[in-house]
């Protein structure tokens, strides 16, 4: 499924001038669940810099955390229209094993991924 929905990232008209920065943040509240689960969750979030737009993924417990969520949800920015529509020139983010893991991805659909 991921690939076909890179491939629709791929296709969309490319914004060069256009930056997206974001990634995983832990969520500052508590959670507890129905299974009586208590854990503070992340949250991919992503912010389109000069459209000003934002994007959330979905929240995910510590343990379903990875860097797969932040790719999900930023490829998920792109296809949506009412928030993208198109691929960013650059994502920029600050944890470097998260760049390297979008890297693959990301630049395979041109898109440079930066580390600040």
């Amino acid at each position: 499924m991921m690939d076909r929905l890179l491939q629709k990232l791929t296709d969309l008209p490319s914004r060069p001038d256009e930056t997206w920065q974001g990634g995983l943040f832990r969520v500052p509240v508590w959670v507890d669940n129905e299974d009586g689960d208590v854990f503070r969750p992340y949250l991919p979030l992503w912010l389109a810099v000069r459209a000003d737009k934002v994007h959330m993924g979905r929240m995910v417990k510590p343990d379903e955390c990875s860097p797969n969520v932040a790719l999900e949800a930023a490829v998920d920015f792109g296809c949506r229209s009412r928030y993208g529509g198109y691929r960013p020139g650059k994502v920029e983010v600050n944890d470097p094993a998260l760049a390297e893991y979008l890297s693959g991805p990301l630049g395979a659909a041109g898109i440079e991924v930066r580390v600040v």
